[in-house]
């Protein structure tokens, strides 16, 4: 195991690809243990114990910034993180992070919901931040939580009158934050972020709840927790007694198909790639890669076996023009980009949008999806944008093995990302790039976690088209068709009939 960790800490930034996506300590752990693993994909209701007795295991990285020290302001023991930073030390962060996303939102409806619960020691507590970010940290010690991210800060008013409290969200696109009034003087015993498809409900016992609307909060998208003390101003003292952070689980339902109003037809969809009709993809290899040696077409598609040894071994393939046009349309609905494996035969792959065309795809590409099986058991479905902005999930063998059909699905976005397996795992990156007046190129290649692995992949289909909005009618319909497709007829009787 750790001579896995040293291997993907030497991986060269350029060609790291799909490595981010098991780097953290938890993910190498959580492997032989998917019901103990928040991070792997098992449907239905559960519960965990995320942080308890101080312990950071391999869930938890310490956080010191703004002159605060956790080793030196730190105390973890059998009663939880005791903090204690006397004045003079700046703002005084000192606490704990996930460095993987421990809190996910699956499903559609209202039995879909993720409770996070904070126990505090209400008289060894003056003040504490507490949140939910989308960011990873980049591995640079001292970031503070970053977009997308709700927090909520708290502190004393240290004369016994009403404390500040303050809810803040924050995008790329801008923050905004609400104070709660009217709150009791002591430190709440817990503070409860539920979790719901497109809005949060913070509570605290003797508080009123407090519920905010953010889209942010989809069926798929993943959260770092936070949990550190914060001066109310700098170079104050603070404390703070985090006794046990847990977590619960329910999913919801998947979401249906987006079906039109009736009568309206769906948006079209191009067929990009089948097994006889392949001519506007061109061969890809690089970093030990060969479509030569790997790569050939058979009688259902496009196969790449790319032998351990190979350094990355990038084998596959690149559209000649770009398949992604993306205009003002993505701010009305999502462009998807539908793959079909055959499942049988696939255990390591990649796919990158790019608005140049190069076979260096890694080092221009906006956003790319992957799913590679890990070495050390469970499968990892990953969006990637970036060092900082990425989302994993392993989704156990089993299912891959017993219930994926080979299809995935890509959803783009407006500066949004999200890959799915169609009745299993979905993984949502908020604040990737993508934006109107851009257009993308497609590499569908092998990808590996580790130098000198194995990978394989038969690509037996692609095809690609605006989604359909639910209830989308013959008007909406006009806007959002390509111009050639655009039925002038249709488009006069809808307008008659309003």
């Amino acid at each position: 195991m750790l001579s896995t960790l040293r291997a993907r800490l030497r991986a060269p930034d350029s060609l790291i690809l799909g490595a981010l996506l098991s780097f953290t300590l938890s993910g190498l752990c959580a492997a032989g243990a998917p019901e103990d693993d928040p991070g792997t994909y098992i449907p239905g209701p559960r519960k965990f114990v995320l942080f308890e007795k101080g312990d950071l295991g391999v869930r938890w990285v310490s956080h010191s910034a703004g002159g605060g020290d956790y080793g030196v302001h730190a105390h973890p023991g059998p009663e939880g993180l005791v903090v204690s930073v006397p004045a003079g030390a700046g703002w005084g962060k000192v606490g704990i992070f996930s460095p993987d996303p421990l809190v996910w939102l699956d499903g559609t409806g209202e039995e879909a919901r993720s409770t996070t619960t904070f126990e505090f020691e209400p008289a060894a507590t003056s003040g504490f931040v507490v949140a939910l970010c989308g960011d990873f940290w980049g591995k640079v010690p001292g970031n503070d939580p970053g977009p997308p991210v709700i927090s909520l800060n708290w502190h004393a008013s240290g004369d016994g009158g009403a404390p500040h409290a303050v809810i803040a969200t924050s995008l790329r696109s801008g923050s905004d934050s609400r104070e709660i009034q009217d709150l009791p003087p002591a430190c709440p015993p817990r503070v409860q972020f539920r979790l719901e498809p497109g809005r949060v409900v913070i509570t605290a016992p003797d508080w009123p709840d407090q519920v905010l609307r953010w889209p942010v909060i989809a069926s798929g998208q993943g959260f770092r927790v936070w949990a550190y003390t914060q001066c109310r101003e700098a170079g104050s003292p603070v404390e703070m007694h985090l006794k046990r952070i847990e977590l619960e689980n329910s999913s919801g339902s998947l979401a249906p198909e987006p079906r039109p109003a009736p009568g309206v037809l769906a948006l079209p969809r191009k067929t990009w790639f089948t097994s006889t009709d392949h001519s506007i993809w061109e061969p890809l290899g690089e970093a030990g890669g060969d479509f030569g040696a790997f790569a050939h077409f058979e009688d259902t598609g496009l196969f790449v076996d790319v032998p351990e040894g190979h350094n990355w071994g990038i084998t596959g393939i690149l559209s000649a023009f770009p398949l992604v046009p993306l205009d003002d349309r993505l701010r009305e609905t999502p462009f998807q980009f539908r793959l079909k494996f055959d499942p049988g035969r696939t255990f390591a792959l990649g796919v990158a949008f790019t608005t140049i065309k190069t076979t260096r795809y890694w080092d221009t590409k906006t956003g790319s999806a992957y799913l590679i099986r890990s070495p050390e058991g469970p499968y990892n479905l990953m969006v990637d944008a970036g060092p900082y902005l990425n989302m994993t999930r392993r989704v156990p063998e089993g299912w891959i093995r017993d219930s994926w059909d080979g299809t995935l699905v890509i959803r783009i976005g407006w500066r949004f990302m999200e890959v799915s397996l169609p009745g299993g795992a979905t993984v949502r990156c908020q604040g990737v790039a993508f934006e109107p007046g851009q257009s993308h190129h497609v590499a569908i290649v092998s990808s590996v976690e580790i130098q000198n692995q194995p990978a394989r992949f038969l690509l037996e289909g692609v095809g690609a088209g605006w989604e359909t909005p639910p209830g989308m009618t013959e008007i909406d319909r006009a806007a959002l068709v390509d111009f050639d497709d655009f039925d002038v007829e249709a488009y006069i009787d809808a307008l008659a009939d309003l």
